[in-house]
């Protein structure tokens, strides 16, 4: 009988131990917070982090700037990381009495700041195609950055009715910036040469008091172009 009070006793330490932990995380929660936590298991659907004493939840779109199928290709059982408190929901359940939405992601730049100074407009660049709509492909730049390449920029003159007559997932392929909606997080991108030389940005913000007439643009097209071929 001594050994089961004994458990017993020790059973009750650890949990009174455990609610002080609680309580101490549950003073310093609030929306913004930077907390150190545990993560304890790994669902399809996100990843379940201890906070010492209190559970809160990494949704699975809160894990990365990029896609990820599941939370197991960037977290592991037992890793520690840093996380921020998202959100903070009342239940009404005594045991969890509140649900705690968290994110790791406000920890990684968010490649979107600076997609006007990586990729400018009229830029040459270099993607992977992640996947094929009826409308047109999604190109990844870069983890986290995709670009869209409307179907009607996709087939060089010629009409095509689905993007896989051209491409396939996982294809590497060379296409020009066309335009960039930072608000919205949109890349247009083309894989038309003639239109990429039109994108080109006005040659003003290239050379200070320049005239950005539309021969001055052919002939800065037509210089790049040139040098585009050199370089290949």
């Amino acid at each position: 009988g001594r050994h089961l009070n004994l458990v017993v006793s020790r059973r009750m330490l650890l949990e009174e131990g455990q609610r002080q932990r609680a309580e101490t995380v549950r003073a310093n929660l609030k929306e913004g917070a930077l907390l150190q936590g545990t993560v304890t298991s790994l669902q399809d659907y996100g990843a379940f982090v201890d906070l010492g004493g209190l559970e809160g939840m990494i949704h699975i779109s809160k894990l990365s700037f990029h896609r990820v199928k599941h939370p197991s290709e960037i977290l592991s059982v037992g890793q520690t990381l840093e996380v921020t408190v998202l959100r903070i929901d009342k239940t009404d359940n005594p045991k969890r009495p509140e649900k705690i939405a968290l994110s790791i992601r406000a920890l990684s730049q968010d490649p979107w700041t600076e997609v006007a100074q990586q990729f400018p407009v009229g830029s040459r660049v270099r993607g992977l195609v992640t996947r094929l709509q009826p409308f047109g492909a999604f190109i990844e730049l870069a983890p986290g950055l995709e670009g869209l390449v409307h179907i009607s920029e996709l087939g060089a003159g010629r009409r095509i009715s689905h993007p896989q007559e051209v491409l396939s997932p996982g294809q590497e392929v060379e296409a020009s910036v066309l335009a960039i909606d930072q608000e919205q997080r949109r890349l247009s991108l083309t894989l038309d040469e003639a239109k990429a030389t039109e994108a080109t940005p006005d040659l003003a913000s290239y050379a200070p008091g320049a005239r950005s007439s539309t021969s001055d643009l052919g002939s800065f097209g037509a210089l790049l172009k040139e040098s585009m071929a050199k370089s290949r």
